[in-house]
């Protein structure tokens, strides 16, 4: 049997519960923290620094060799993208040599306070959870689990984040497929996926965005990522998703926590 996801992780039906929350910019009744954890906690600084600021994406940055992008290029780059409904997941084009970098580093003192490691609430420290051959740093964000998937969700329950498993092509189709049925968005148009090099480990990633409206009419912005873990059947998608109303606190640490995804000690 395989290892799933061992801190706080949730189903994909849980996704649409809490895209629910989210979309109805409710502050009840968000996802509850699970205690199950085997994570070891590290102070906050000790994790690596995101990317440094990039310019806007030009259609041409997935395939620059040596270069930097960041999410907010991504997301302006997807504004000019075409959009479609449907979401196809080819595998084939996540290992590119001349992907740009997306997220590593370290934090120095001439680090801009929105590039900054997501830091936890006063007093407390920056919690590393154990994701197969992943670690995911969380900043204090409630946690819930489930088998091989996995969400955290933001103090102001107008960001999350979601974490599947997956072990190849079909089974990241399926799983896709499944995020599809299980959003309740209306108006949902996908970007396609553009290589990047993930993280200080520069995990081999396909990154994507989209776009819906939640049940309060309210707009949905969401990114998702398929990563290769270079470990055989512990692959990784992430989605996040964040309300228009959203904290921009709340949406870098959400941008952090995915730029800082690393290998697991042990590689388990």
């Amino acid at each position: 049997m395989r290892k799933g996801i061992r801190f706080g992780w949730v189903s994909v039906a849980a996704l649409g519960l809490a895209l629910a929350v989210v979309g109805c910019g409710s502050k009840d009744g968000g996802a509850s923290a699970s205690g199950s954890s085997a994570a070891s906690s590290t102070p906050a600084k000790s994790a690596a620094k995101p990317a440094e600021s990039a310019k806007p994406a030009t259609s041409s940055a997935a395939t620059d060799p040596g270069k930097k992008v960041d999410i907010d290029a991504i997301l302006s780059s997807a504004d000019k993208a075409k959009k479609s409904a449907a979401l196809k997941v080819d595998l084939s084009k996540i290992d590119d040599k001349d992907a740009p970098s997306l997220g590593g580093g370290q934090d120095t003192k001439d680090t801009p306070p929105e590039e900054k490691t997501p830091e936890p609430p006063p007093g407390k420290q920056l919690e590393w959870l154990p994701a197969g051959a992943f670690e995911i740093p969380n900043p204090g964000w409630t946690k819930t689990s489930e088998g091989d998937s996995g969400m955290l969700m933001a103090p102001d329950q107008k960001v999350f984040l979601f974490f599947q498993r997956f072990k190849d092509q079909a089974e990241g189709q399926a799983i896709m497929d499944g995020v599809k049925q299980a959003l309740p968005l209306t108006d949902l148009q996908w970007t396609d996926p553009q290589p990047v090099k993930l993280g200080p480990d520069e995990f081999p990633t396909l990154v994507g965005s989209a776009t819906g409206k939640g049940k309060d009419g309210k707009g949905i912005e969401l990114v998702y990522a398929f990563i290769e873990s270079g470990v055989d059947g512990q692959n990784l998608i992430v989605i996040g998703g964040a309300h228009e109303e959203a904290s921009k606190e709340s949406k870098d640490d959400a941008e952090q926590i995915l730029l800082n995804l690393r290998k697991a000690k042990g590689g388990n």
